[in-house]
């Protein structure tokens, strides 16, 4: 669990600054949404004893895969049951929605491009976030995981070269400086 909550923490810190310095989020939703985007995979934990031991040795890069398999597996995915807990804690609909969606990336690709399409702003930084991480970590990324990166550049309307200034803030936000 501590593994899972150092994530957790480090990717809602970078989206929440990548949401501000690129204009696209509130520091507040950005942040509430990556911090609480994969609540759903420690209750499903608790519930099934199994539950992490499988989704590692499964080492699926393709989230809809992943999701597909925790449905055979226990009836039900992370994303439902976090999308559901965040409901119950009244956080806002949109921040529950983005939860509800961040592996569906078809409903990504759907996306209108635009400032009022929350959620799929919140799932497209979480994605970022998450890229930039696993390159801070020196974890290989993979096809689907590169694509899955261009469409949140394309949903957010930003280039590689607009994180290029932001670089060394991250590291800082990484480390724990």
């Amino acid at each position: 669990m501590v593994e899972f909550w150092d994530t957790t923490s480090k990717v809602s810190l970078t989206a929440a600054y990548l949401g501000r310095e690129l204009g696209v989020a509130s520091i507040n939703d950005a942040h509430t949404f990556a911090l609480f985007r994969d609540c759903g995979a420690p209750l499903l934990m608790q519930k099934f004893p199994d539950y992490w031991g499988t989704m590692r040795s499964a080492g699926m890069d393709d989230a809809q895969d992943m999701a597909d398999m925790e449905c055979a597996n226990y009836g039900t995915h992370h994303a439902s049951v976090g999308a559901t807990l965040a409901m119950s804690w009244h956080l806002p609909a949109e921040i529950g929605q983005s939860i509800q969606m961040h592996h569906e990336n078809r409903e990504l690709s759907q996306s209108t491009n635009t400032p009022n399409d929350k959620p799929a702003i919140l799932v497209s930084l979480g994605i970022l976030a998450d890229g930039i991480l696993r390159n801070y970590r020196d974890i290989p990324t993979s096809d689907h995981l590169d694509r899955e990166s261009e469409l949140a550049y394309k949903t957010l309307c930003v280039t590689h070269e607009d994180l290029d200034p932001l670089q060394s803030d991250i590291k800082r936000i990484l480390s724990g400086e």
